[in-house]
């Protein structure tokens, strides 16, 4: 069974931000989620914005290699228990302390089928359990997976499935607000 935390949960970010340089990113993600961070990420910008395109054309000559992403993963998970077992296994294989793990949750999964393997998660107290929770336009649906995982494990903050730079730069503005309403409601639950 999960157990509430004592001080307010994080805001985590993944990978790119939809923003021009890592000095924008700084400055945006500090006004909008300051109370909330621990760490910021450079943002991943310029020609990395968008994860691996930036190797399109090497992988694009391998003729194994199909394009396909519609900003959304090929496969989705049928519940988190293979990252369950992967984040066990590194923690129990690795000597030096792991800040954090995180750990993708679609969109559709409020159901405890998905979050149930996370009765399972052997973490060092030390380590955060970030979840992949946030999703754009999607407050219900982010306080319901949030509710969800808190049944199974402890939830130490919260972050988008992915980086953010692939989708409308018009919708940074309310996903950072979403990170923001999903760390209160995280507090709360």
């Amino acid at each position: 069974m999960g157990e509430n935390r004592t001080e307010s949960p994080i805001v985590h970010f993944v990978g790119s931000i939809p923003l021009p340089d890592a000095e924008a990113v700084f400055r945006r993600l500090a006004e909008n989620t300051g109370p909330y961070l621990q760490r910021l990420p450079d943002g991943e910008t310029g020609i990395r914005k968008t994860w691996i395109r930036f190797l399109q054309q090497v992988l694009a000559d391998n003729p194994s290699i199909e394009v396909a992403p519609a900003d959304e993963h090929c496969v989705q998970p049928k519940d988190m228990g293979i990252m369950v077992e992967i984040a066990n296994a590194t923690s129990a294989g690795v000597a030096r302390p792991i800040q954090f793990f995180h750990m993708p949750v679609p969109k559709g999964r409020t159901d405890d089928a998905y979050f149930a393997p996370l009765d399972n998660l052997r973490l060092h107290p030390e380590t955060k359990l970030y979840l992949g929770l946030v999703h754009y336009d999607d407050a219900a649906g982010d306080t319901a997976r949030i509710a969800a995982a808190r049944r199974h494990a402890r939830v130490d903050g919260v972050a988008t499935e992915c980086g953010m730079a692939r989708g409308d730069p018009a919708r940074l503005p309310s996903l950072l607000a979403a990170h923001v309403q999903a760390a209160r409601a995280a507090a709360q639950i």
